[in-house]
């Protein structure tokens, strides 16, 4: 893995493998970033479920103003702040906040309150989860609820949860197929 373009483009990305995780892929997080284009330049960027941190790093790479990390992994926090103090400016480094929990943004709001850009990578077991739980509805909303008036939400999610989330009428303003998943943008 590496980083795609900005002003880190072509530095490594070290990542774990294993689990329940799945890295996005270069080819996916170049369409990604296509797609937000100039969104992502000064933008209070969130990366949710960041594993590596690989997308909250590209969105650095990319002009981002400030990006939050959040993974509830120990040993993927570790290496996300790994991945960064190898990477990173000293002045891009103070631009990152690393939590270990997305409640912590919800219940607090202390944190610029909203995103301008908030990326969602969950792992499969979550999005069975929710369908199972019935509470798809619920993880949307909160979500939605993280992001500013015309800011915008991506979920990197696979086919399965996607027809739940049609079949609730909860549709994308965009989805993009790559492979097994689909990055569903929605534009608040």
């Amino acid at each position: 893995m590496r980083i795609v373009a900005g002003k880190y483009k072509g530095r490594k990305i070290l990542s774990s493998g294993g689990g329940d995780f799945r890295p996005t892929l270069d080819r996916v997080k170049e369409a990604l970033f296509s797609t937000l284009a100039k969104r992502v330049e000064d933008c209070f960027f969130g990366d949710i479920y960041a594993g590596s941190g690989s997308i909250g790093l590209e969105a650095l790479s990319r002009g981002a103003s400030r990006v939050v990390f959040v993974e509830n992994s120990r040993k993927r926090r570790l290496l996300i702040e790994k991945n960064c103090s190898r990477i990173l400016s000293e002045e891009d480094k103070r631009k990152v906040l690393f939590l270990d929990d997305v409640r912590h943004i919800i219940e607090n709001r202390d944190y610029e309150s909203y995103f301008d850009t908030l990326f969602y990578d969950p792992p499969y077991a979550t999005f069975e989860a929710l369908i199972e739980r019935k509470i798809i509805r619920d993880f949307m909303e909160n979500a939605f609820s993280l992001v500013k008036k015309k800011g915008i939400f991506v979920l990197e999610a696979p086919q399965f949860f996607l027809n739940q989330l049609k079949q609730l009428d909860i549709l994308p303003d965009k989805e993009k197929k790559y492979g097994k998943i689909y990055l569903l943008y929605y534009c608040l």
